[in-house]
């Protein structure tokens, strides 16, 4: 990536940074020249074509109901005939990250509409990583929950109920 950036600040244009679950089971990434020597230049280039397509398409339509994608992840993956198939969910608060542009600023990290939600309270209390992964506290379920509500609210225009910050309501499923 050529230029100086600053947190938060817009790429002059998106890009793909590949990855392959490890043997753990974590996101290693790699480099286009290795995604292309392990599937071929043609597959690699056609997959990052359909990255950039899925990316900027979606972008713009968030963007006018006021979310800004910040990125995304794809995971993609061939079904038994050795067909490339999209293998997860795209474009959630689990995928993507997701910025509010009323409290956008460079170098400032933004207001969002994901799960860094939670993982800010993991590092937080010092649990961020801890195997098996700690039961969250349900005010925390519940504003996350929130989180989620009110980014699916501006993308879709949708309706939703909130659940109540205080405990008394149930959240669990919804994450």
């Amino acid at each position: 990536m050529e230029g100086e950036y600053q947190l938060a600040q817009k790429l002059s244009e998106p890009i793909v940074t590949p990855s392959v679950k490890n043997c753990t089971g974590h996101d290693e990434y790699i480099t286009l020249e290795r995604l292309r020597t392990e599937l071929g230049a043609k597959e690699a280039d056609k997959i990052c074509d359909i990255c950039l397509e899925l990316y900027k398409t979606c972008y713009e339509q968030a963007l006018q109901n006021n979310i800004i994608i910040a990125d995304t992840k794809f995971e993609f993956g061939y079904d038994e005939n050795g067909t490339l198939i999209l293998g997860d969910e795209i474009f959630t608060p689990d995928s993507s990250r997701f910025w509010s542009p009323a409290d956008y600023q460079i170098g400032v990290s933004p207001r969002s509409y994901d799960k860094q939600f939670v993982r800010d309270w993991l590092i937080e209390h010092k649990l961020n990583g801890v195997t098996p992964a700690p039961e969250l506290p349900e005010k925390i379920v519940n504003a996350t929950a929130n989180i989620y509500k009110e980014c699916y609210r501006k993308i879709t225009g949708k309706k939703e109920k909130a659940v109540p910050e205080n405990g008394s309501g149930k959240g669990r499923g919804l994450l």
